[in-house]
């Protein structure tokens, strides 16, 4: 179990790394939906760029960005399930918003910023588990479970 420092050091750690694969994804976001408005309408060109994010937060955020954290197949599912939420939550956001501001060019950066804050916050919990524990993985079933695995039965605890 680590200390309350440790699993602050951690948490300051992963945020610090989160920002910047975010801020590469985002630019990369932001330059693939900003062309594609020249051919397709906002929702299309929203929905092909959240596909390429999906398949590279998957890959790439639980092994270099939640260092530590899971990496079974399991928990990449989930990392990519939290960006198909995401992404249906931030579809909500750039609908209200576009009308709200009248611009679908500017709806994505409040989009963004809604979705930041829950795919970071989503993405602890389930790469390093509940409750500030460090989430461990087991190799023998590739599962995710917050506080260590057991072996009993293939079950986690």
């Amino acid at each position: 179990m680590q200390s309350q420092e440790g699993r602050a050091a951690t948490v300051t750690a992963d945020a610090g790394r989160f920002l910047g694969a975010g801020i590469l994804n985002t630019l990369l976001t932001l330059a693939v939906y900003q062309l594609l408005l020249f051919i397709a309408p906002s929702v299309i060109a929203y929905t092909a760029t959240w596909m390429i994010g999906i398949a590279t937060v998957a890959l790439v955020y639980p092994s270099h960005v939640f260092r530590g954290g899971s990496t079974t197949k399991t928990a990449r599912a989930l990392t990519g399930g939290i960006y198909a939420i995401s992404f249906l939550i931030g579809m909500a956001a750039i609908q209200v918003l576009s009308v709200a501001l009248g611009s679908e060019r500017l709806a994505i950066f409040g989009a963004l910023g809604v979705t930041t804050v829950f795919n970071f916050i989503s993405m602890t919990v389930v790469l390093r588990g509940l409750g500030g524990r460090q989430a461990k993985s087991d190799p023998a079933t590739s599962t995710l479970c917050a506080s260590g695995c057991s072996k009993t039965a293939g079950l986690d605890t």
